[in-house]
């Protein structure tokens, strides 16, 4: 279960997982009405209700809110990408830090990669399958943390197909951080609210 740059001993304490199963990749859908913005007009606030957005967040959000988002928005500074089929780094940082499991779909573990960070580093999610965008809308579900009203800080589903980081919120649309996009990469997106899913895990 270990990554190159882990301990071996990192692990002792956490019970190992059986493998999830593997979710497919997002289809086109997932990226329908989404627009692509580039890194400084999601990092340097270029949307007017972006400022306010997150000021709003330093000022009410659980840290370690903050903290993911950190991570996140670090990941897309990287401009990470996969190589191959869901390869190279993404499948190395992000599916592995879980578990000893093969390349695959990587979108929520994009995201509970980087709660977990923000949080106690055990490996461990709040749900059940830290792969499967489906566990982390059910997990929501079950301890009311849907949210129909998005801001910063929260996460977006699309269904059962993809997700991401919600970076800021408002006038009818969120600006994202998500892993796994069209492109394969870390990337941030313009989307409508409409017909997704938001939940506030902290």
């Amino acid at each position: 279960m270990s990554t190159p740059d882990t301990p071996a001993d990192a692990l002792a304490d956490v019970e190992p997982v059986d493998s999830p199963q593997q979710q497919p990749p997002p289809t086109d859908a997932a990226f329908a009405g989404a627009v692509e913005v580039g890194l400084d007009t999601t990092l340097d606030t270029t949307l007017d209700t972006t400022k306010e957005s997150v000021r709003s967040l330093m000022a009410s959000a659980d840290p370690r809110v903050m903290k993911a988002l950190r991570y996140a928005g670090a990941e897309l500074r990287a401009g990470v990408c996969e190589q191959g089929e869901n390869g190279g780094v993404p499948h190395q940082r992000y599916v592995r830090w879980f578990g000893n499991y093969p390349p695959s779909p990587w979108c929520a573990y994009f995201v509970s990669w980087c709660w977990d960070n923000a949080t106690d580093r055990n490996r461990r999610t709040p749900w059940d399958t830290p792969g499967a965008v489906r566990s982390v809308h059910t997990w929501a579900s079950q301890h009311g943390k849907l949210v129909s009203r998005p801001q910063a800080g929260d996460v977006f589903g699309v269904g059962s197909d993809h997700m991401g980081w919600v970076w800021s919120a408002g006038g009818g649309e969120i600006v994202t951080i998500e892993g796994n996009t069209s492109s394969g990469c870390v990337r941030s997106h313009r989307r409508p609210t409409s017909g997704l899913w938001f939940a506030r895990i902290a």
